[in-house]
């Protein structure tokens, strides 16, 4: 008899809520639920599966009823964000990935990169008025930003360089000073 793994049981288990949130049908009416729906719209199938790649539980009986709750403790670790290997250079690397390609895309200008990576047109200024050496700057100092006092949803948005708000893009210009 096969026994699943916790890593392919999260997998799959991310798979479907994925899928679920690519197909717009409507979710729970929990706020968590929605949340955890709209993060999982914006990543891609290879994302997912990096996600569930953990070897802890990411839907325990504690968590089933708060979706966000799985997520927040998936992102904030170091193991997820350095694609379950833990390196830094890992962690630099999805990085480089995520926000060097969006602030090229972003100095190119323009609302069709707003619509395209699914950013709102403050954060696209934002990456607009950065000059390389910043970005440079936040990659090499991404190694640390699971320590950063903010909630470890930022770390997620900041690794993939999506909507940031207003606190996170004031913290993020904090760290470029």
């Amino acid at each position: 008899m096969y026994v699943c793994s916790v890593r392919e049981e999260n997998i799959s288990l991310l798979r479907q809520r994925w899928q679920i949130a690519k197909s717009g049908l409507p979710v729970s009416n929990e706020k968590a639920e929605v949340e955890l729906a709209e993060i999982l719209q914006a990543l891609t199938e290879r994302e997912v599966e990096r996600a569930g790649d953990v070897e802890f539980p990411l839907f325990k009986p504690s968590m089933t009823d708060g979706g966000m709750d799985a997520l927040v403790e998936m992102v904030s670790t170091s193991d997820f964000l350095g694609n379950c290997s833990g390196t830094e250079r890992a962690i630099q690397k999805m990085n480089e990935e995520h926000f060097l390609n969006r602030w090229r895309m972003c100095q190119a200008g323009g609302t069709r990169e707003e619509i395209f990576l699914g950013m709102p047109a403050a954060t696209i200024a934002w990456f607009q008025k950065c000059s390389f050496a910043h970005i440079r700057a936040i990659i090499k100092y991404v190694g640390n930003l699971t320590t950063l006092a903010v909630n470890p949803k930022y770390v997620y948005m900041a690794g993939k360089g999506l909507h940031l708000s207003e606190r996170s893009r004031r913290s993020m210009l904090i760290l470029m000073s």
